[in-house]
């Protein structure tokens, strides 16, 4: 039985892997600012909207 990592690289180039890997952790990454982002604009927006 292979270790996952040891199976990925066996199966994936891991330099591609890791790009895809790295990829996916700055969408994630970029998702979680926006959403800050949002929630931190909609707490400013809100108090202007109620008037």
């Amino acid at each position: 039985m292979f270790h996952l990592s040891e199976w990925l690289d066996f199966c994936t180039p891991s330099r591609c892997l890791r790009k895809e890997v790295e990829r996916k952790e700055r969408e994630q990454g970029d998702r979680k600012e926006k959403k800050k982002r949002e929630t931190y604009e909609r707490a400013i927006v809100r108090p202007v909207c109620q008037d």
